[in-house]
């Protein structure tokens, strides 16, 4: 039968303090308004008529009962009726407001899950070789004085590392459970994660909405497919390969309401895939968790739309439902995402919030992101250009440059910037490093630490048309090197397997493994040292020592030097000299000495 506003049904609240005491029965409650909604903290506010100006006094705000923090709990049913008596709502005060209009002063309550105690702290932690619901569980483990966090069977991707970075428990529990396809719904005081929102088999009785049955005062519903897609597909990246992992593919839930298909919308979807990319490497666990996180959200944003309906404690957010006796397009299997309960002085409506938004959690509301800069100063956006400008000490000591951001305009708006360097630090002698200074006209790319425009950072230098390198690209890119502003340099060709090192005066070193060989030379190959596979010279203008595997020659100034396996040859085009206290010349069986003239003394 058909309920009607004309039965007898007398709204009744009961509101139970600390958990023990009950509210007086004298308090005047004006209106109570509760929402439940999955994947948000549920909230509520009660609205009392309070206080006498004239006597100086506010009973209930001064009474305690409703002080900053102090527990409620808030249950509502209908007179005589015990079987519609059941909680909707659970949290503690976080707001104590007074107001003044028409009817006198007012009392405001507000009351928060105590789940909001998880969105106060933005928090760091590094996770290593958990799964998500070892994280989750990290996470909710300082609340469990006021709530537990229910995971049933459900254990998520396992991860090497998984970091919290500056972001509330309570974003970073819930960007995990979006990226896993999780739902989080109020389970009394506590909280439930849900892995599928369609349960099978038949529906509760509490959750069946039928028309015919229950007393309705409005509907919205609708079939929306404008953001259907008939898959979704997950990449990250793969450091072998320098390329797009391989995709995994998550197909839609195939429960719908009624006759209509979302996955069947060709005209609006196309067939299309929604493609998801990360730029780091994701487990394929956790690409396929994604994917079907994603196209889930998607199914529940087909069927969306609220039902009002007269007040019903028994129906709860985070539930299946089934929709009955409005038409064939409609009628069949959904999911409450939300109930909202309204009691004012002409009645008690429950508004039944059907289906869920596709945009992602942190696309929601307020932002999980800190603001730019951490709110102390308006702060810069990406990386910005900036011209280094002639050297000036540094007063901070923290050795940085005076760069000019063209994007700031006015020349004289001149900042500070750190350097970055390959490395950097303290080592045995003092310091140690990699030390490179930009020069004053050097284009540079400037970065900012926390996108604060008072941290600036030179990360490197830019080649342009009027600044070109010394070796431009020719698609072999076959030289590589470091040239400084002297003209010194150290280069690397890869085609000639070569290695030089030079001053702009061509003193060098070289060393090339195609021809096997090590020179140094010295004032343009006046002095030059060589080394290869024949053997070593060692020459100075005309000068020169070779040693190879045959022996020793050695050529001065028209002199000769010769020593192999077949003697040795002392040869002059001048004059000999040889002096001693004492000689000996010892030829073994046969010395033989040839002049023009001989003397013996």
């Amino acid at each position: 039968m058909k309920k009607s506003l004309k039965d007898p049904l007398t709204p009744q609240l009961t509101v139970t303090l600390g958990g023990i005491r009950k509210m007086p029965l004298d308090y005047e409650v004006l209106s109570v308004d509760v929402h439940v909604e999955a994947n948000r903290i549920p909230w509520a506010e009660i609205c009392f008529l309070d206080g006498d100006a004239a006597l100086r006094k506010f009973r209930i705000s001064e009474s305690g009962d409703f002080d900053l923090g102090v527990e409620v709990e808030l249950t509502i049913g209908y007179v005589n009726q015990p079987d519609t008596h059941a909680p909707v709502f659970k949290g503690i005060v976080t707001r104590h407001a007074v107001e003044f209009d028409h009817r006198g002063f007012l009392l405001r309550v507000e009351l928060r899950h105590a789940a909001h105690l998880m969105t106060q702290q933005r928090k760091s932690a590094a996770f290593a070789k958990q799964n998500d619901a070892a994280v989750i569980g990290a996470l909710s483990k300082p609340y469990k004085a006021h709530f537990n966090v229910a995971l049933g069977m459900l254990t998520g991707s396992m991860h090497p590392e998984l970091v919290q970075y500056h972001a509330s428990d309570w974003d970073f529990m819930m960007s995990r459970c979006q990226a896993n396809g999780w739902i989080v719904v109020m389970d009394g005081a506590n909280l439930k994660i849900l892995a599928e929102p369609y349960a099978s088999g038949p529906t509760h009785p509490n959750n069946v909405l039928d028309y015919n049955a229950l007393e309705i005062f409005a509907i919205e519903l609708a079939l929306d497919g404008s953001e259907q897609y008939e898959s979704a597909t997950a990449q990250g990246y793969d450091y072998a390969t320098l390329t797009a992992a391989a995709a995994v593919v998550a197909k839609g839930t195939t429960l719908n309401p009624g006759t209509a298909k979302p996955g069947a919308l060709k005209s609006l979807s196309a067939g299309q895939t929604q493609t998801l990319f990360s730029g780091t490497v994701l487990s394929p666990d956790e690409l396929k968790a994604w994917a079907g996180g994603t196209i889930s959200r998607s199914r529940l944003a087909f069927f969306r739309g609220r039902m009002e309906l007269m007040g019903d404690a028994k129906i709860q957010a985070g539930k299946p439902c089934e929709i009955k006796g409005i038409g064939s397009k409609f009628d069949g299997k959904s999911f409450i995402a939300g109930v909202r309960h309204r009691l004012t002085v002409a009645g008690w409506s429950t508004d039944v919030q059907i289906g869920m938004p596709a945009t992602a959690y942190g696309a929601q509301g307020k932002p999980i992101v800190d603001a730019l800069a951490a709110g102390l100063v308006p702060g810069v956006n990406g990386l910005q250009i900036g011209v280094v400008q002639a050297f000036e000490q540094d007063a901070g000591g923290q050795h940085r440059v005076r760069v000019y951001l063209p994007a700031m305009g006015k020349k004289e708006n001149l900042i500070w910037a750190r350097m970055c360097m390959p490395t950097a630090g303290k080592g045995a002698a003092g310091s140690r490093g990699m030390l490179f200074w930009p020069e004053e006209g050097d284009e540079v790319i400037v970065g900012f630490l926390n996108d604060d425009p008072r941290a600036a950072v030179v990360m490197g230098s830019l080649f342009n048309n009027t600044n070109a390198p010394l070796f431009p690209r020719d698609g072999k890119d076959q030289k590589k090197g470091l040239i400084t502003k002297g003209g010194s340099k150290l280069v690397f060709d890869d085609q000639e397997e070569d290695i030089l090192i030079a001053t702009k005066e061509q003193f060098e070193v070289q060393i090339n493994e195609k021809k096997k060989t090590f020179r140094i030379q010295h004032m343009k190959g006046k002095a030059l040292f060589t080394l290869d596979e024949k053997g070593i010279l060692l020459q100075f203008g005309d000068q020169q020592l070779k040693m190879d595997e045959k022996g020793i020659e050695m050529l001065a100034a028209g002199h000769k030097l010769n020593m192999n396996g077949d003697g040795v040859l002392l040869k002059s085009g001048g004059k000999m000299n040889f002096g001693s206290t004492e000689f000996a010349l010892d030829g073994g069986s046969k010395v033989e000495i040839k002049g023009g003239s001989v003397e013996l003394k």
